[in-house]
């Protein structure tokens, strides 16, 4: 899962591989989704590069057969270096050398820059050709000149001595020749070869391709005239509109808008307007909690700091509680289960993260499942760090989701921990009774499922409002305390609520008791049927959790996803 993290500055620079793999081949950084060495340190195969050795024994980072310069996360490119096609010819006219050039990026997420890169021509007697391996783009360009040209930055490339055109968008292959009309000879006395190249324009230096320039090589008999090329990528080759119908994968979330590249390539997540995070004090905050979503990585660049984090398989908790055909919350046990773990999680945050901070946006679509169901908050677009001896943070404007919101920090505009106390509140609630927190009554009016949740445990009517059936009288006395727990987390004032440790206490306690009844009554039925006294499975050993230092170095200036 790709999550934007939106900001117009920032202090530091920084790449990070996947936890785990090799960070750099030689100088050139190699940041997720991309890897080497092991296919696992790369998002996919199409992002897995190979880190060699070249014919110095020099590490060296390949693109297919291409050396790679540079990538670039952010801007989504990888820069390569491609070697330019030539013909020459000797002062008779006969052809002496020859090389053309043929380029394929494959079917997958990479295009060539229309907009970084032109196709350039240099020579006096010189067409340079250009098209794609499907035969739907071809242009040429033609450089002619009777008298010696000298190549600088001051002199365009108008047709004299050198010719450019550019590239269409989208464009995945390219071979590009030359052809002559006199063969140079006209020209012999200054100009012998003709080059044709696709290069970056900003890193183009005309002024190195003099007309008197023939082609190098090196020790290994190959041509090292080469020039700078950008390469796009893509994460997923979707529309805004298919990747946002997959709310567990969809890239673009708070900050950020979703932009469908004009190439029909896919798309990419940019900053909406307005979005003011400033990344000024930066601050390790190691998050390792297993229920905390883990970040893979953390690439604070700078502009627009790219957040990594980790593919959770079974979508949001939302997805699970509206979608009838789920029965992942089919039994109680479930549902008690999620929502001690998401307790635990916030607790975590709130008390024993360096430095704590609170999510701003608890919700249940901010709360993944994983493979096993287990629940992780994730989404810390609305975050704020806590200082030490702070205990209130003020906002310039409100950001959250209406139904979840605190509504002391909607009138006050300050945010504290017992905001994400009553969002969680607001989360048991959708838990209990399976609505959304502005759904549709059987009369087809709009409710408030908060207030009709606390009207119906004030008239005793809480289990006709549930979701779900309980299975005995045991599970009914657990669903009325945490009715009961949800109501306290509600109360409008702040200092009326619990604390998230009371919370994620009193949730972790009825969830034991749950487990417990049920082994028990496993070992019972497992007694009466094998004729002997079995012993109760011994609790899981917690996984040891993964270390994953995230960074969190950004102070809230203004919220963008306002009231």
């Amino acid at each position: 899962m790709l999550l934007l993290l939106c900001s117009v500055a920032a202090s530091t620079a920084r790449s990070d591989a996947k936890p785990g793999c090799q960070e750099k081949c030689g100088n050139v950084s190699v940041p997720y989704p991309f890897g080497i060495l092991e296919p696992s340190c790369a998002m996919n195969k199409k992002f897995f590069l190979n880190c060699t050795s070249n014919a110095e024994g020099h590490p060296e980072l390949l693109f297919g057969n291409m050396r790679i310069s540079d990538i670039s996360e952010l801007e989504g490119t990888v820069t390569v270096r491609i070697h330019a096609a030539f013909n020459c010819y000797n002062k008779t006219g006969i052809e002496t050398d020859y090389f053309s050039q043929s380029v394929s990026l494959g079917s997958g997420p990479f295009m060539f820059s229309n907009t970084r890169n032109i196709f350039t021509a240099i020579g006096c007697d010189t067409y340079g050709e250009v098209i794609n391996y499907e035969f739907t783009y071809g242009a040429t360009c033609l450089s002619i000149c009777t008298d010696y040209v000298e190549m600088s930055d001051e002199n365009p490339c108008s047709g004299s001595g050198c010719c450019q055109t550019s590239i269409p968008k989208g464009l995945k292959s390219l071979d590009y020749s030359l052809s002559t009309n006199y063969n140079y000879k006209n020209v012999s006395d200054f100009n012998l070869c003709g080059f044709a190249f696709l290069a970056e324009k900003k890193s183009l230096n005309i002024s190195d391709w003099q007309l008197s320039r023939t082609p190098k090589y090196g020790k290994d008999g190959y041509a090292t005239d080469a020039t700078d090329v950008v390469i796009e990528w893509v994460v997923e080759n979707k529309t805004c509109e298919q990747a946002k119908a997959n709310t567990s994968a969809y890239a673009c979330v708070r900050n950020a808008d979703c932009t469908y590249l004009t190439s029909g390539q896919g798309y990419r997540c940019s900053c909406n307007e307005g979005s003011k995070e400033t990344l000024s004090s930066r601050r390790n905050a190691k998050m390792n909690h297993k229920n905390v979503v883990k970040l893979l990585g953390c690439l604070l660049e700078t502009k627009v700091p790219l957040l990594v984090y980790e593919l959770i398989s079974n979508g949001t908790l939302f997805k699970h509680i509206h979608d009838k055909r789920s029965q992942v919350l089919a039994s109680w046990s479930n549902r008690l289960r999620i929502a001690s773990e998401i307790a635990l999680a916030l607790n975590y945050l709130h008390s024993l993260a360096d430095p704590p901070i609170i999510h701003g946006d608890v919700k249940s679509v901010n709360i993944l499942l994983d493979n096993k169901y287990t629940a992780k908050i994730a989404d810390f677009g609305a975050s704020v760090l806590i200082s030490p001896g702070q205990t209130n943070i003020f906002a310039e404007k409100i950001q959250g989701t209406l139904g979840y919101l605190d509504p002391e920090y909607l009138m006050t505009g300050i945010l504290t921990v017992q905001s994400d106390v009553y969002s969680l509140g607001g989360v048991l609630v959708e838990l209990l009774t399976g609505k959304s927190q502005n759904s549709i009554s059987s009369s087809g009016e709009k409710r408030n499922i908060i207030q009709h949740f606390i009207s119906a445990l004030g008239t005793e009517n809480l289990f006709k409002i549930l979701d779900f059936q309980a299975a005995d009288e045991g599970e009914m006395d657990e669903i009325e305390v945490v009715a009961e727990l949800a109501k306290t987390c509600l109360n409008s004032m702040g200092v009326n609520r619990p604390t998230m440790k009371q919370v994620s206490i009193e949730l972790a306690k009825l969830h034991e008791h749950t487990q417990k009844s049920w082994t028990q009554q496993n070992n019972d039925e497992t007694d009466y049927l094998v004729g002997e006294t079995s012993q109760s499975p011994s609790k899981e050993a917690d996984q040891p959790m993964t270390p994953c230092q995230t960074v969190i170095s950004f102070q809230i200036e203004n919220y963008t996803d306002s009231i």
